[in-house]
């Protein structure tokens, strides 16, 4: 069972796996420190997505590979790109960008070196 996101209302942590939803009540703070080292980045107030999921991502939304979006506020895309280009290189994995004049980051292409 692997974790591709984890959600919080109210207290309330939902976590999102490949199987099923899991709830139970904590902070999302203490979680997101517990995750700090195992590639999950905390995109929203309210999220925290698995890097390892991720299939793509725009100025507006992370796209998770099982077609899920999650919110992205504009003040988080920087910090969000950091920490993916971080997790791509940490992975072997680089990274080629279409070039647009709108939006250059939107479509990356992925490949093994």
């Amino acid at each position: 069972m692997k974790k591709l996101n984890i959600e919080s209302q109210l207290r309330k942590i939902r976590i999102h796996t490949t199987y099923d939803v899991i709830e139970y009540y904590h902070k999302l703070s203490d979680i997101e420190e517990d995750l700090k080292n195992f590639n999950f980045f905390k995109c929203h107030r309210s999220y925290i997505v698995n890097l390892n999921y991720v299939r793509s991502y725009d100025n507006v939304f992370i796209t998770l590979k099982n077609g899920e979006k999650i919110y992205m506020p504009k003040y988080k895309l920087t910090d969000f790109l950091r920490a993916f280009m971080y997790y791509l290189k940490s992975k072997g994995l680089k990274i080629l960008f279409y070039i647009f004049p709108f939006a250059y980051y939107r479509n990356p292409i992925l490949f093994k070196l």
